[in-house]
């Protein structure tokens, strides 16, 4: 099952361990800088930017800076329902 978002990041969250979990991501930032963490590195992505990957991949994202960052965030959950 895939959901998706709209997320408002208010300014100065603080970053937050990374995590694994079964699906896929994809987030395209609309407004604002977010930053990822994705295998230990880290990123800015700004208006326009996109990533998508794999969520068993250690990540995280988060706003540090002082404006809202506002983003659409696509991804796959887990469904023990069959159609």
């Amino acid at each position: 099952m895939t959901r998706t978002d709209l997320v408002v990041l208010l300014p100065n969250n603080q970053k937050v361990t990374s995590s694994t979990h079964k699906g896929q991501e994809f987030v395209y930032v609309l407004e604002g800088t977010l930053t990822l963490v994705h295998n230990d590195e880290e990123y800015n992505l700004e208006s326009g930017d996109s990533f998508h990957m794999d969520s068993m991949t250690p990540h995280t994202w988060f706003n540090h800076t002082n404006e809202a960052v506002k983003l659409l965030y696509v991804y796959s959950i887990s469904s023990n329902v069959i159609h």
